[in-house]
């Protein structure tokens, strides 16, 4: 064999393309490091009984019904089973969750059959899909910008993103909608320029895995078809025409789960009307601000993380302006590049307008929702990736010095987030789970617990499948519906606890009227972004 290619190749690597290395392999560490240590919250969970086949009405039946359960009996609806097969994950879907498209479902319920079903191998399959978005950033940055220095940076800065290290993280198909959205962007631009019959089916195929991936890929292709549209000069030329063949052959491969769309229309606009809720502005404003924020660095810490002050005393209040400045001249500079910026730019509002304008003119937090301007921040990402590249490479020596301090900045900052991130029991992404690791330790410390919740409410459902993941073995869980109560007794345990997430919960009020117990507050968690308090109880028998 002949090794004197290898002899003669340079493998010595630039100080930037070092520290792209570098960033790659703390990228794989942020994302794999303590993975089933963190709180499953209650959306994975649902994620996890429907790839096992369950429906949220069996769960709810078999769980919910008074009696007492284990953890692990809690966690049995979660598991594959050789009674549930695929098409009872179909049916799952079809029957509650239409408008979750069923790919991801289906190649986590393949990965479970290979791999084990365990948390750490549910989370893994996410882990590397999200892994797998960082060579296609680079694909398409190297098509938008004719830069390996861009494209290394724009993966660089994927890699330690935290906003995509807890995505990540999760038992849900955003990594997967994430790479798709890189893909199909990249296919495209490969095939205006390729203007092969392969390279258009290669796109036509990865809208089609974006719409089997989550239901906003149709904006995904929108702002691409605006974008080619815009540059053949609104003519109906050659190109536009094999563009509109792919994205019909695209769609005719989803008409399958097109129909089951069509047909539960109005069962996912009602599942989707908590989106529609009016918000207050600045909650909305200050959760655009917290969530592009949270592409470069984590700092939703502390007892109540959905919040933050702008207060000028504040050393985080600076680098919170940092950023933002940092994002809006990356997007002015791309701007005054005429041949790329409109690609990006139509990525970004094509699928931020759409949200946008509902949440102005009837009211609603769909623009407050991160995961759903995931296109829009990969877009961000994009500029900033363009902006530094072109930066530290400019002639003036000053300017590039500059711009490597604040480059420099902006990756330790990633770097730093990922290091907290991968310590972390929790974080923002668990949302009204946030604090279940607290709940458990207080909780775990009694020697035989029971743990009891009005089952009437979905978060508290929720939240005590998600607390089975944390609480010890010896520990019990019960769940009650607020009529059924007089039937509750809690002898046999050293310790009986209530957990509460709305203000007016009738559970504790019942409890103190049947004169049989007494209920003391132990702790109490304030979600003011929800205006929701989580109580947790301690129940005493008297007598």
């Amino acid at each position: 064999m002949n090794w004197k290619w290898i002899q003669q190749a340079n493998w010595r690597l630039s100080p930037l393309q070092f520290t792209i290395v570098l960033l790659l392999i703390l990228g794989v560490w942020f994302r794999f490091a303590n993975l089933d240590g963190k709180v499953c919250w209650g959306d994975e969970i649902i994620s996890s009984f429907r790839m096992a086949g369950y429906t949220q009405e069996e769960v709810d039946r078999q769980l919910f019904n008074g009696e007492i359960h284990s953890p692990a009996y809690f966690q049995h609806f979660q598991h594959l089973t050789p009674e549930r097969n695929l098409s009872d994950t179909l049916h799952s879907l079809v029957v509650e969750a239409p408008e979750h498209a069923p790919l991801y479902f289906t190649i986590g319920r393949f990965w479970q059959q290979l791999f084990g079903d365990s948390l750490f191998v549910r989370r893994s399959l996410p882990v590397l899909i999200n892994l797998l978005a960082i060579p296609a950033i680079y694909w398409l940055s190297y098509l938008l910008f004719a830069s390996h220095r861009a494209a290394g940076i724009a993966a660089g800065l994927l890699a330690i993103s935290p906003f995509q290290i807890l995505y990540a993280q999760e038992v849900r198909q955003y990594s997967l909608w994430t790479l798709t959205i890189l893909f199909s962007s990249a296919a495209l631009l490969s095939a205006m320029t390729r203007k092969t019959k392969v390279s258009w089916a290669i796109y036509a195929f990865s809208l089609a895995i974006g719409f089997y991936t989550f239901m906003f890929s149709a904006l995904v292709a929108g702002a691409q078809g605006i974008y080619l549209i815009y540059t053949e000069g609104l003519r109906l030329t050659q190109t536009v025409k094999q563009y509109l063949l792919a994205l019909v052959a695209g769609l005719l491969m989803f008409l399958p789960w097109g129909l089951v769309i069509l047909i539960n229309f109005r069962d996912i606009q009602s599942g989707m009307e908590w989106t529609g809720k009016k918000a207050d502005n600045m909650y909305v404003i200050r959760f655009w601000i917290l969530n592009l924020v949270s592409n470069f660095v984590e700092f939703r810490d502390g007892e109540d993380p959905f919040t933050f002050r702008m207060d000028l005393d504040r050393p985080l209040t600076y680098y919170i302006i940092f950023i933002l400045a940092l994002v809006g001249y990356a997007i002015y500079w791309l701007c005054q590049q005429k041949r790329i910026w409109t690609f990006v730019l139509m990525l970004m509002g094509g699928t931020v307008l759409p949200l946008l304008l509902p949440d102005i003119i009837f009211g609603g937090q769909r623009t407050s929702i991160g995961r759903y301007l995931i296109p829009c921040y990969l877009s961000i990402q994009l500029a900033v990736a363009y902006l530094f590249a072109s930066k530290i490479a400019d002639r003036s020596r000053i300017t590039r010095q500059f711009w490597q301090l604040v480059m420099a900045i902006v990756i330790a900052s990633g770097v730093t987030s990922g290091v907290l991130i991968s310590h972390s029991h929790s974080a923002w992404t668990k949302y009204a789970d946030y604090y279940n690791d607290r709940i458990a330790a207080i909780v775990n410390q009694a020697p035989s617990p029971l743990l009891i919740g009005d089952v009437t409410l979905n978060t508290t459902q929720s939240r005590l499948m998600s607390l089975s993941y944390l609480l010890k073995p010896e520990a019990r869980i019960q769940g009650f519906l607020p009529e059924n109560l007089h039937q509750f007794d809690g002898r046999g345990f050293s310790d009986i606890f209530l957990l509460t997430v709305r203000r007016q919960e009738p559970l504790p009020a019942i409890l103190m009227q049947q004169g049989n117990y007494h209920v003391e507050l132990l702790h109490l968690w304030d979600m003011s972004y929800k205006k929701r308090k989580i109580r947790l109880w301690k129940v005493t028998r008297i007598g």
